[in-house]
């Protein structure tokens, strides 16, 4: 037998020992070795005395006897030499002596018989005086109950003594063989007790393990293994009803997870890629075997991982590269997630490529017939007003030149040129008033004020320019403050000067890289005006163009025509409030309008 093998019996064999079972009847075994023997011990002992007992009765019966028949005879020395002869022919007895009153011996017969009186005490127990033998003194009277000669009887006591040697062996061998028994029928009970306990023991393990679908039936009919096997075969049926729940369930979060149109991402802090769905693979280009030891700027580059501590990750669009080098546009959504004492994200990813190319198709078909509005308008205003001053400054051409010929071929006839002059003057009057009336048309209404929330205006006009800001890639921050009262204005034209300072910030920041565009909105107040700031992260105002911004036709881009922050200063302005700028830290410009607080409004 090997080593290991030794070592695992002995294992198994403590194992056991430890077992509740194996306590129990080691309890049982330890009882029985401390009684057994002293049980033992108490039997012999009594059937020792027992021996001892009837070999004393059995000897003074006899030596009664003896004494009896030497009373009935006159003594002599040869009469009862002979009979002393006569009596030690019995090995029971080994000596029989006499002797008189003085201690003087008159006759013995067989061992001892060179001793004095004195030296043959007599016994009162078995193995008093250890010599092996049984001394006995009996007085031999007279008729008058005088005592006139003593007998001393010696009986063996070897065989009484071989007797209970014997008993004593047998005994041991009793004991021995009744421990055997027990210790036999203590494995045997204890095997039976405890094989239903390692059956649930292993039952319980192969579960634990799990290896749930083999049913369990123990072979113990104990009340308690029995209900014990019950509850662990219900426990074990639960869980595989548990498990079978659990796998449908898994089965049916993957089959969404394959066929949901949306990539579903998770990665950990370092951006390994862990598990993606089809779809993801399927954006980006790439087989299942193909998307092995991926990081998330394989498919993202340049993507900045959303702050840990943060709880709430807004949507945002980014920039993919597929597996072939080309590039897409995405919108991600992150969340955090935790298994245990794992942490990581998972990334929604939704390919927006085609919808965006739409989009700036249907902004560029806007923009084109926005465009071809415009023209039709500036069309019909040009041939209204041409139509309109044609006449008056035809006249006005005519009178000119007339009055012209006058001082030419008559100086003298003033009164002619002056009436000439004074025509001309009324044409070019009438002209005036035909600007003046298209001014008037095209001139804005006048302020409609009423209470107006801050910040639902905000986002209102954040709202409108939706498309714009995700056509370009843009984030937009609100830093809201609350609680703010409501302000008396007009919102069409307080909302069209933000939509024009959002404008301005968008096409601010196309030159900033995408993760970077983020146009922040936001609101305050003080004593005396509520403020509205936005703040963009573009190149800022360029410094020769900065004293003259609110100029009309002063445009800081190519194609403005300058007319925008003019006009939303002069609203501003209409409600008594101000439009300012200044250069954010960092790179950047942020726009405050200031607009008066209910009660410290002043007349425009």
């Amino acid at each position: 037998m090997t080593e290991g093998r030794r070592k695992d019996r002995y294992g198994v064999f403590v194992k056991r020992i430890r077992s509740l079972p194996g306590r129990l009847l080691l309890s049982l075994l330890a009882i029985h070795l401390v009684l057994a023997p002293l049980l033992v011990i108490f039997v012999f002992r009594m059937a020792e005395q027992n021996y001892q007992d009837r070999f004393i009765d059995q000897s003074r019966s006899d030596a009664q006897w003896v004494q009896t028949r030497l009373e009935s005879r006159a003594i002599d020395s040869w009469n009862v030499q002979a009979l002393l002869d006569d009596l030690v022919l019995n090995p029971f007895r080994q000596s029989v002596q006499l002797f008189d009153s003085d201690g003087i011996r008159i006759a013995g017969a067989g061992s001892l018989l060179d001793a004095s009186v004195h030296d043959l005490p007599e016994d009162f127990g078995f193995g008093q005086h250890g010599d092996g033998l049984y001394w006995i003194a009996q007085p031999l009277r007279d008729d008058t109950d005088r005592t006139l000669h003593t007998l001393r009887i010696a009986y063996d006591e070897a065989p009484i003594s071989k007797d209970i040697n014997r008993l004593y062996s047998r005994s041991m061998q009793l004991a021995a063989g009744y421990l055997l028994l027990v210790v036999a029928a203590v494995a045997a009970f204890g095997n039976y007790l405890s094989r239903a306990l390692r059956q649930i023991g292993s039952a319980a393990h192969r579960i634990a393990t799990g290896h749930i679908h083999d049913r369990f039936r123990p072979s113990g009919n104990a009340t308690e293994i029995v209900e014990l096997a019950a509850d662990l075969e219900h426990m074990r049926a639960d869980l595989v009803n548990r498990g079978q729940l659990l796998e449908e369930q898994r089965l049916y979060l993957r089959m969404l997870l394959d066929h949901i149109a949306e990539g579903v991402v998770t990665f950990d802090f370092d951006g390994r890629i862990e598990t993606c769905n089809p779809a993801a693979l399927e954006i980006f280009g790439y087989q299942p075997e193909q998307a092995a030891e991926l990081v998330i700027s394989d498919w993202l580059p340049g993507l900045r991982m959303p702050p840990t501590t943060d709880a709430d990750y807004p949507a945002q669009q980014h920039l993919g590269q597929r597996r072939d080098g080309s590039f897409i546009t995405v919108e991600l959504t992150f969340s955090m997630t935790a298994h245990q004492d794992k942490q990581g994200y998972l990334a929604l990813i939704r390919d927006i490529s085609e919808r965006k190319r739409i989009e700036n198709e249907h902004r560029k078909n806007s923009e084109e017939l926005a465009h071809a509005r415009r023209l039709s308008s500036l069309g019909e205003m040009a041939a209204s007003l041409a139509h309109e001053l044609n006449q008056p400054l035809a006249a006005i051409t005519l009178y000119i030149q007339g009055g012209l010929r006058r001082l030419t071929s008559a100086p003298g006839k003033l009164c002619d040129i002056r009436e000439a002059l004074e025509n001309a003057g009324r044409q070019a009057q009438r002209a005036g008033d035909i600007i003046e009336r298209i001014r008037g048309y095209v001139k804005k209404a006048p302020l409609r004020v009423v209470p107006t929330d801050i910040n639902q205006l905000v986002h209102k006009a954040a709202q409108l320019m939706e498309t714009e800001t995700i056509g370009s890639i843009t984030g937009i921050r609100f830093e809201l403050c609350e609680h703010l009262q409501p302000v008396a204005l007009d919102p069409v034209q307080i909302q069209q000067v933000l939509v024009n300072l959002i404008s301005n910030g968008i096409e601010a920041m196309k030159t900033t890289p995408a993760p970077e565009r983020l146009l922040t909105v936001r609101t305050g107040c003080n004593a005396q005006h509520v403020n509205i700031a936005v703040e963009d992260r573009g190149c800022g105002i360029s410094a020769d163009i900065a004293d003259r911004l609110f100029e009309p036709f002063v445009s800081g881009r190519r194609d403005g025509i300058g007319l925008g922050l003019a006009i939303s200063r002069s609203i501003a302005e209409k409600h008594g409030g101000s439009l300012d700028f200044k250069a954010r830290a960092g790179g950047g410009t942020v726009f405050t309008v200031a607009l008066p607080l209910p009660g410290t409004q002043q007349a425009p």
